[in-house]
């Protein structure tokens, strides 16, 4: 996951307060990360965001059809191709999930959503709000899940009225 830390931000001398800086998910990222730079990169981030009045469009990994045109308004392809191995990897979860491994490194990938549930990340692949995560085709082939912006953590996400979770309500 990308590194962060928290920076004092003035501006004009003016103390405005405590932000959190974190490290881009870029080139440089995935060489340092991966040892490898040149796979498909993809933000799972929908073209629609909150306070838009186009519809959302979540980056649910569900299958929607061959024509990779229907993911344009759920994905952000970061690379310059890319379309055919996403399409291909949401075909196989969703289609023939025995291939799965062949297609995406499922520890990594159970350790993310372990790691989500653990500190309440609503705001990721299998939280309320599915967004905010990174798909990255390595050399070897398999997609790898990259956890992007933390910030609702720990149930601090904008739940909206009456989400239930267990047996209690939060509004």
């Amino acid at each position: 996951s990308p590194e962060a830390n928290w920076m004092k931000v003035y501006i004009g001398g003016e103390y405005i307060g405590i932000y959190p800086n974190t490290e881009s998910v870029n080139k440089q990222f995935l060489k340092k990360h991966f040892d490898f730079n040149d796979g498909v990169l993809i933000k799972c981030d929908p073209a629609s965001q909150f306070g838009s009045s186009t519809p959302w469009e979540s980056p649910d990994l569900a299958w929607y059809g061959a024509d990779s045109s229907i993911y344009y308004n759920r994905y952000d392809l970061k690379t310059a191709n890319g379309w055919a191995e996403l399409v291909n990897l949401i075909d196989i979860l969703n289609n023939s999930p025995d291939d799965l491994e062949d297609v995406l490194n499922i520890d990594r990938v159970l350790w993310y959503l372990a790691a989500s549930m653990v500190i309440s990340n609503y705001d990721s692949y299998n939280g309320y709000y599915i967004h905010n995560y990174y798909l990255y085709l390595h050399e070897n082939g398999l997609f790898q899940i990259l956890p992007w912006d933390l910030s609702e953590i720990f149930i601090g996400a904008l739940l909206g009225n009456g989400v239930v979770q267990g047996d209690d309500q939060y509004e």
